[in-house]
């Protein structure tokens, strides 16, 4: 994690370590937190509920900036960064410093954090380590934030290790973890987690923040200011999940009790809301002017095209070169100084077939139905993005293989798009990642065949997991890493690496198929924000099937790994 120095230990539990660190890219501290090196996981087990739960509880967590591992390659040990919210403290540690939450201050704290749990719970996703310590209060308002929402299924064992630890070690981390077994059901120590555990774990947690008694020790008189409300901190401590009350009636007695003891407390929500609205409008407002200047640039006009010349390579289903040709391509230079340049290809218009017929070997599904497409004429980047290219944009370097010459990666969708935009400004030209339509229109370069080599290609062609070639071809070349750029032979537009080396990030998100695609190479819109977008050309890492000019991959948009790179485009 050489993006992220640390710069002091926040804590420790069961799931792994806490750490504040600065963002080299943003300038400012950051907190992340890794998994204990016992804990592996696919992207999507580590990673979907946590940016699930970014979309959806946006006021009631910390925002997510990033999400990795800390060995890209083997994707070991996940790490999950969000913002650092100064003036803050957690509910443990308040409750140790102030005692007990004042009863209108707790009733609200408590009826926000049902709310966000509510959402939480319509998307089928629970909590299941909410305590005190995962309450972050921002201590100017006390106003509340849950933490490590959606991360609590990387770590699924670790209720069942506790006795064990508990037993062998005397260790905080291990005495952590034995006491948040206060907040934890029976039905999820035994490993049989539910909507209803949650519960359990809120009522706990509101009995230990309002009485400032263990939870382990409830008893109603605890609450005497509360009478109204014991039944129902009873009923959520119920050992029986089908005994506990669902969370919109915790909402709604919450939001009753409230409205009795503070006739106000609309007025000043909405005052709050207001103002906030207000804010929000200004923010909205500028970032709209900023978009219109930058749209507003004037291009200028093309000057000094240059050509080069070059040679593709054609295959037959064997493998075997059956045909070479000189070729030709225009394009033009950026240069962004030290010696370091950028070449954009001409790529002309024209009209192509997009996705992959049924008949093609390793077809997916979603790279149908075939459809036509028209693409204006662009320009592309005749090489991935290189190492050097980045570092002269962005002034650092978060790639896992190091090289000027060999592509930039471990670079999330949203890095990506920086990169672009930090480009356009430093230009004064309008760059961006390819959209899914240019991306295989290029790629392509007027072929239909599986591959713009032909019916296959081979380890000699393309840098790809040799160890599983397409269809029946002899086993190549498994080379573990990147390779520089340009290594391999161009296709027909002149581009370089379109199958293989890194997979390219697009500017659409992911479909699961071509149903209502556009029609012009537009980006691909969608109403609500996006899960993933779009990978394309296979990796280093990957089986030949993978390198199809038609196969559709996708990422978490703040998701970074070894194989994974981008290309740029320009539109005069």
């Amino acid at each position: 994690m050489d993006k992220y120095p640390i710069e002091k230990i926040l804590g420790a539990d069961g799931m792994g370590c806490l750490f504040l660190c600065q963002d080299q890219w943003r300038e400012t501290q950051v907190v992340v937190k890794t998994f204990w090196e016992g804990h592996r996981g696919r992207r999507d087990d580590v990673f979907k509920e946590p940016i699930l739960m970014h979309r959806l509880l946006e006021t009631y967590i910390p925002k997510a900036l990033d999400c990795g591992y800390v060995n890209s390659v083997k994707q070991e040990r996940p790490y999950f960064v969000t913002e650092y919210l100064d003036n803050t403290i957690d509910g443990e540690s308040l409750l140790k410093k102030y005692g007990k939450l004042e009863r209108i201050t707790g009733l609200n704290v408590a009826l926000e954090v049902a709310k966000g749990l509510a959402i939480a719970h319509q998307a089928g996703v629970y909590h299941l380590d909410l305590k005190p310590a995962n309450l972050l209060f921002i201590t100017e308002e006390l106003e509340v934030k849950i933490l490590d929402f959606g991360l609590a299924r990387v770590a699924t064992s670790l209720k069942q290790q506790a006795a064990t630890q508990i037993e062998k070690t005397t260790t905080l981390l291990a005495q952590s973890i034995f006491e948040s077994l206060d907040y934890v059901p029976p039905e999820q120590q035994a490993g049989e987690p539910s909507a209803k555990s949650d519960l359990f774990a809120f009522g706990a947690t509101m009995y230990h923040l309002l009485s400032g008694e263990n939870p382990r020790f409830f008893h109603p008189r605890k609450l005497p200011e509360l009478p109204e409300l014991q039944p129902l901190f009873k009923a959520c401590l119920d050992a029986e999940p089908d005994k506990r009350p669902e969370i919109q009636f915790v909402i709604t007695q919450l939001s009753s009790y409230l409205d009795k003891i503070d006739p106000t407390r609309n007025q000043k929500a909405q005052a709050k809301k207001e103002a906030k609205r207000k804010a929000e409008e200004e923010a909205q407002q500028k970032a709209e002017e900023e978009d219109s200047w930058l749209i507003a640039i004037q291009q200028d006009e093309i000057k000094n095209t240059l050509s080069f010349d070059f040679e593709i390579v054609s295959v037959n289903a064997q493998g075997e070169i059956i045909h070479n040709a000189p070729q030709q391509a225009n394009y033009q230079r950026e240069d962004l100084d030290n010696g370091v340049i950028i070449d954009m290809v001409s790529i002309p218009g024209g009209t192509f077939i997009m996705g992959s017929p049924e008949t093609e070997d390793e077809r997916k599904n979603r790279e149908g139905p075939q459809h036509e497409v028209t693409v204006a004429p662009f320009y592309m980047s005749k090489y991935l993005v290189t190492q050097a290219q980045w570092d002269a944009v962005m002034e650092y370097n978060p790639s896992s293989f190091k090289g000027k010459n060999i592509p930039v990666e471990t670079v999330s969708w949203k890095e990506a798009v920086a990169f672009c935009q930090r480009l356009s400004d430093m230009t004064d030209k309008k760059y961006s990642l390819p959209t899914e339509a240019q991306w295989e229109y290029a790629c392509r370069a007027n072929t239909t065949t599986p591959f713009f080599f032909g019916e296959t290609i081979t380890s000699d062609l393309v840098n790809f997991d040799g160890n599983y070639p397409y269809t029946s071809i002899p086993k190549g070349i498994y080379r573990q890493k990147t390779t520089d750029v340009g290594s391999f032979p161009p296709n027909a537009f002149g581009l370089y690496d379109m199958h293989g080396n890194v997979w390219e990030w697009c500017a659409d998100p992911f479909h699961e198929n071509y149903h209502g695609a556009p029609s012009d190479a537009g980006v691909w819109e969608i109403e609500s924000s996006a899960k993933r977008f779009i990978l394309r050309g296979g990796s280093w890492y990957h089986d030949a099937g993978k390198m199809r000019s038609a196969f559709r991959g996708r990422g978490l948009p703040i998701e970074r790994n070894g194989d994974v790179g981008f290309r740029i485009v320009w539109i005069p």
